[in-house]
């Protein structure tokens, strides 16, 4: 069943201070003399975490409430920016073969010796302002050669995939360039806002990550 998701951003106060990052789905099983072993369910990681840390007016917090009504709490799905890791660089899409026209993005990561690929499938459309001032840009190259966007490729931003003119050349390197929205969603139903003097506030509010 597809996922119900907005293309819809979380207000930039409100994401301010969030908590975020990736979460894993281990079970660990151990022997009586205490040998593990351990099974990694998911696979990938599920990033989730917590927001309204930036809620400090009013209006503020009607915006948060007017948010959270219209996602119907947990039920719709919507962007998140992930101020902490929102951008990937001369990311390796794959190889020519003469024939394939279609590439997805992904963010990789590694370390001692290991490496785990994240698919993207939000990316930030070109020409979309960022904060700090900076402006969102996709880039594709073929075997080192920059592709147009628009007439060289195109990217669908509801899905991450890449959709070149041209199919490349039999291994030719594909290599992207871009920035990331991730799809989230309320991990509550029911909103609890306090009262502080008279503003009032609503923070540590789950949000967890959807897979598409």
């Amino acid at each position: 069943m597809a996922e119900i998701i907005d293309s819809v951003l979380l207000p930039w106060e409100i994401m301010e201070g969030s908590r975020f990052g990736p979460a894993f789905n281990t079970v660990v099983l151990q022997s009586q003399s205490g040998v593990e072993q351990r099974i990694d369910k998911w696979g990938a990681s599920r990033h989730a975490g917590t927001i309204g840390y930036g809620v400090r007016t009013a209006a503020q917090l009607a915006d948060l409430k007017a948010f959270f009504v219209a996602r119907r709490g947990r039920a719709r799905g919507f962007l998140f920016f992930d101020f902490r890791d929102y951008s990937a660089m001369g990311v390796s899409l794959g190889t020519g073969d003469g024939h394939t026209t279609t590439f997805q993005l992904v963010k990789p990561y590694s370390s001692g010796g290991q490496a785990a690929s994240r698919k993207v499938t939000r990316p930030i459309p070109s020409g979309t302002a960022l904060p700090g001032g900076s402006t969102a840009a996709i880039s594709v190259s073929v075997a080192g050669t920059p592709l147009v966007e628009g007439t060289g490729f195109t990217v669908d931003a509801t899905t991450g995939v890449v959709t070149l003119t041209s199919a490349p050349a039999n291994g030719a390197a594909v290599v992207a360039s871009f920035q990331f929205y991730v799809p989230v969603r309320f991990d509550t139903d029911r909103m609890e806002a306090t009262l502080e003097g008279v503003i009032g506030g609503w923070d540590s509010i789950p949000i967890v990550e959807l897979r598409e």
